[in-house]
């Protein structure tokens, strides 16, 4: 995927895998019930206020 990303291709990765968002350092998008909740901007390293994530708030 990042050789992919490095030839100017956009990549969408979907986890709950925080770890997996960690390595990759992109930017994160989270949603909650179906709503933009937070966007990192450029990178992950940005950091996010929230720990991100799935959470049920039901």
């Amino acid at each position: 995927m990042e050789e992919i990303n490095n030839n100017g291709t956009t990549v969408v990765v979907v986890t709950h895998n925080m770890e997996i968002v960690k390595a990759m350092n992109k930017r994160v998008i989270t949603m909650q019930k179906g709503v933009v909740a937070e966007d990192s901007g450029e990178s992950f390293e940005n950091g996010l206020e929230s720990t991100g994530g799935y959470q049920d708030e039901d």
